[in-house]
């Protein structure tokens, strides 16, 4: 039992990092285009 509570333990951590990721990227991607929004509509 403690061998799958482990390995289900793992994929979890890595789900949670790839999630994590993907939301930073996500929140970045937005942060930057919205920027450069900002940079259009004063310019």
């Amino acid at each position: 039992m403690p061998m799958k509570l482990d390995s289900l333990l793992e994929q979890w951590a890595f789900f949670h990092d790839s999630l994590f990721f993907c939301v930073t990227a996500f929140c970045v991607m937005v942060f930057l285009n919205e920027d450069k929004l900002i940079y259009l509509k004063r310019g």
